[in-house]
């Protein structure tokens, strides 16, 4: 008997907890729609910021590229004078900055490549909040509507075709 009555308040709780969910149902959409949308825009700034951090790797790159330039003139022109120990110091500093290259443009592969991760997860979840908005749109009408036809006496509508019949 303890086991029925529990199942019994159980359902019944469900049941309750159900009509407080279906009776706020637009209420609760309006707000996941609200959270939705933050997380999009939030999701925009992090591709942003991940950009950002990209670009920042591509002038560092740059940035290495006119210096080994640079180095690489310094050494051939301490070779003309004669200069070896200047040319191997220059050596040893561009095998030094081509090895910081390497690793900046590992970098700013792995940021290519999350960039576009991140754009095509953003897109899909800014058409789906879009198809979800179009949802809630119809929704709402459906809602209005129902609520409309349940405002309007049984007889109106009998009267309205007697009206309409005369």
């Amino acid at each position: 008997m303890f086991r029925v009555m529990t199942t019994i308040f159980r359902a019944r709780s469900h049941d309750a907890a159900q009509v407080v969910v279906d009776a706020n149902a637009m209420t609760i959409l309006r707000q996941q729609l609200r959270d939705a949308a933050k997380g999009v825009e939030s999701a925009r700034r992090s591709v942003a910021v991940v950009m950002a951090y990209a670009e920042r790797e591509k002038k560092n790159a740059l940035r290495i590229r006119e210096q080994i330039a640079e180095l690489e003139t310094r050494a051939m022109a301490a070779l003309e004078q004669g200069r070896e120990d200047l040319a191997t110091e220059a050596a040893a500093a561009i095998a030094q900055l081509e090895n910081e290259l390497a690793n900046t443009e590992k970098a700013i592969t792995t940021y290519d490549i999350e960039i576009a991760q991140l754009r095509k997860t953003v897109q899909d979840s800014e058409e789906r909040l879009l198809k979800l908005q179009r949802g809630h749109h119809l929704a709402d009408a459906l809602d209005r509507t129902q609520k409309v036809r349940g405002m309007m006496p049984r007889g109106v509508e009998a009267d309205l075709e007697e009206a309409e019949a005369t």
